[in-house]
């Protein structure tokens, strides 16, 4: 592994390759490298050249130019954005399962008519997944600000003591 420029280069793979040709064989070789910078900036590359070496600095330009911004923070950084989108999406589906199983039961209470068994049951189960959404959000948004507080206490104290 090299570095360069906070770059860090990594060698993956190298196969020879044969081409058949008129006269014989046409030897080669291809070079897999995985460039980063250990800050979300990745890139991949493959090259081929007549020499190892010239395969592998020739993959490494490549990776260098095709170097990609990972946004892997958004999924990792312990955001309340996503707790709160599904937990709208949970109020909205209990909201309106409630109301058409509140409308079920006014439609028995004035016509005496009753909805087939499977409407109900699956405004039933819609209902109770919607509360489960909204229980998760409950815990997810207690448990991203006990993250917060405890990413804000330090990790190590030093004392001084004067004698």
């Amino acid at each position: 592994m090299e570095k360069n420029n906070d770059i860090l280069e990594k060698l993956v793979h190298i196969n020879r390759i044969t081409k058949v040709v008129k006269g014989g064989r046409r030897f080669g070789f291809s070079a897999l490298v995985v460039v980063g910078n250990q800050n979300g900036k990745i890139g991949i590359a493959h090259a081929k050249a007549k020499q190892v070496p010239d395969a592998i600095k020739k993959a490494n330009e490549l990776a260098k130019r095709k170097l990609v911004q990972i946004s892997l923070n958004l999924l990792v950084n312990h955001s309340t954005i996503p707790l709160r989108f599904f937990s709208y999406i949970g109020l909205t589906i209990s909201i309106v399962s409630f109301s058409i199983g509140l409308g079920f039961m006014i439609k028995q209470l004035v016509s005496g008519l009753a909805p087939p068994g499977w409407t109900s049951l699956i405004v039933l189960v819609s209902f109770y997944n919607a509360l489960i959404l909204i229980i998760f959000f409950i815990l997810g948004i207690y448990i991203s600000r006990l993250l917060k507080e405890s990413a804000s206490h330090k990790q190590y104290s030093i004392r001084r003591i004067w004698k």
